[in-house]
């Protein structure tokens, strides 16, 4: 779906009820004081802004619970089937504890797979009963263009390295840290990234593909990006709604080691939604980024240990280089809106208007300098090359 001119009749929803025309200085004019704008519930104008900060809490807590919720469940179901298909499983359990431990180890691949699988459509309804009819509209639920597409596979390779430089130096000081203040040990068992290669040689890859990239990319993008990060956008400014959106992605991950790598990771995300105006952008950079990360855990030599060193300076540089040159070629290209009289809407404006309002306007994207352009080929394949002989030499 991409956005394109309303027909001439307005739908009669308090969604969609007339706004004003954008100005020849390419701000929204304050509404006019009549009686369909008067008629509109202030609890409702609020809704159709999207979620505040306190709401944002409320959809992690809401998370949380989903996924705790369908872990219960298929452990209940689990005690169930053994129960009606094994004679006296009961008493054996009551006997011995650790057999029901071993039963939840071997099928944790399948529960990993229906959580994951029913988080997707948790998240998908949470975002169309939030915003309603028009939901994909108000999600940018838009076609993503070429020249956008080899952008955010450019950025795949360059915002992996840097996320990996950051958890080694984070994680550095956190285990000085802990000697200090062991009390705080209890976060260890909520850090994925370390028991991830276990987790993944012990899982099938059709599930960890599921579970730890498919998933993550649509159910986190639908929350971070499409709910929380429209409504704090529309409510605080674009500065301000990066800023806590990435926060509260970081947060969701747990573990403080895991949450400050992945929060430089939620700012590029998020900038990649504002200028693509395409939920499928940050979808698309999620899947690649957690894909690569698994493919790196799956092949990485066991025999081989990991360096202390890390990654080199040189390579953690040249890779924030090649994002910093991506995000710009990115805010150059980006996508906008233009009215039917050809006025252009700035992008802290357009996340003002209602999802009925988006349906009114055409969207088109800048064309970049030729000189940014090459600029960006150049760094990006320069840095990707660089990366690629960094992972590939002995």
């Amino acid at each position: 779906m991409t956005d394109s001119p309303a027909p001439n009749s307005i739908p009669s929803s308090d969604e969609d009820a007339p706004q004003p025309e954008v100005s020849s200085e390419l701000e929204i004019r304050d509404e006019p004081q009549h009686s369909s704008i008067e008629e509109i519930p202030a609890f409702s104008e609020q809704l159709r802004r999207g979620p505040g900060i306190i709401e944002s809490l409320f959809w992690i807590f809401g998370f949380v619970v989903v996924q705790l919720g369908l872990t219960l469940a298929f452990v209940i179901v689990t005690l169930v089937v053994m129960a009606v298909q094994v004679p006296q499983f009961l008493n054996r359990l009551r006997e011995s504890p650790e057999t029901f431990e071993t039963i939840l180890l071997k099928s944790q691949p399948l529960m990993l797979g229906i959580v994951q699988g029913g988080s997707i459509l948790a998240a998908i309804l949470a975002t169309r009963l939030r915003w309603g009819k028009l939901w994909k509209t108000s999600i940018r639920y838009n076609r993503l263009s070429i020249s956008h597409l080899f952008a955010i596979i450019g950025l795949m390779l360059p915002v992996q390295i840097l996320s990996q430089a950051v958890y080694e130096q984070v994680s550095h000081h956190w285990k000085l840290f802990l000697e200090q203040y062991p009390k705080f040990g209890f976060f260890e068992q909520f850090n994925l990234i370390e028991s991830a290669p276990d987790m993944l040689s012990q899982t099938a890859l059709p599930i960890s593909i599921l579970a730890f990239v498919i998933a993550p990319a649509i159910t986190e993008e639908l929350m971070f990006r499409g709910a929380i990060g429209n409504g704090l956008t529309n409510r605080y400014g674009i500065g301000l709604g990066l800023l806590l959106s990435s926060v509260f992605f970081a947060i969701v991950h747990t573990h403080p080691v895991h949450a400050a790598a992945v929060f430089g990771l939620g700012g590029v995300i998020y900038w990649v939604y504002l200028t693509t105006r395409s939920i499928f952008a940050p979808m698309l950079l999620h899947f690649l980024n957690n894909g690569l990360a698994i493919f790196l855990a799956l092949n990485a030599p066991a025999e081989v240990e990991p360096s202390e060193e890390g990654i080199p300076l040189f390579l953690s540089l040249c890779s924030l280089l090649s994002v910093i040159v991506i995000c710009l070629y990115l805010g150059k290209s980006r996508s906008y809106l233009v009215s039917e009289a050809g006025k252009r809407v700035r992008v802290q404006d357009e996340w003002k208007l209602s999802p009925g309002r988006l349906n009114q306007f055409q969207a088109v994207q800048c064309s970049p300098a030729i000189p940014l352009t090459l600029l960006t080929l150049f760094v990006s394949l320069g840095t990707s090359g660089l990366i690629l002989w960094a992972l590939l030499s002995p």
